[in-house]
């Protein structure tokens, strides 16, 4: 799941995620997608933070990941 950090749904920085990951057996990462929203406002790169929860059959060592929204305007 998705949570803010200077990128916030209310601005409508990026696009909430809440999606089952499965990581089969030997791997240690997945990828999860989540869209940005395209704006024209010239600001700062923005971080927000997808979260792990609820592992089944795994333990989470790490359960906080950081993504950038890059300003390209």
């Amino acid at each position: 799941m998705t949570s803010d950090g200077t990128a916030t749904l209310g601005d409508n920085d990026y696009f909430y995620v809440e999606n089952m990951l499965t990581i089969p057996a030997g791997q240690l990462s997945a990828t999860i997608d989540v869209n940005a929203r395209g704006d024209l406002k010239d600001e700062p790169n923005e971080p927000f933070f997808v979260n792990l929860l609820s592992p089944t059959n795994a333990t989470i060592t790490d359960n906080q990941g950081k993504a950038t929204i890059v300003n390209d305007d």
